[in-house]
């Protein structure tokens, strides 16, 4: 760059000395294929996919046994103290 009698050398950029353009680039290309690989393949049966069972029961088990745990841990600590 020149003003008048001063002059400034300064970096200038080229296409490919920029990594934001190039991340933006790897982004959109990374999103495409995993938008197409998302989909499901024509020859697969959605139908024939297994389901999952409702969670709840799950849940239910999990509190009880967590609640026996906590009974029992505090029955063996009242035990000591009689």
């Amino acid at each position: 760059m020149q003003q008048g009698d001063d002059s400034w050398a300064f970096f200038v950029r080229t296409p490919d000395d920029a990594p934001g353009r190039r991340a933006m680039e790897l982004r959109e290309a990374t999103l495409k294929l995993a938008g197409d690989a998302a989909r499901t393949p024509t020859w697969v049966d959605a139908s024939a996919a297994p389901r999952r069972g409702p969670s709840w029961p799950w849940l239910i088990a999990w509190l009880a046994s967590i609640a026996v745990l906590w009974w029992l841990e505090r029955w063996r600590r009242g035990v000591g103290l009689a």
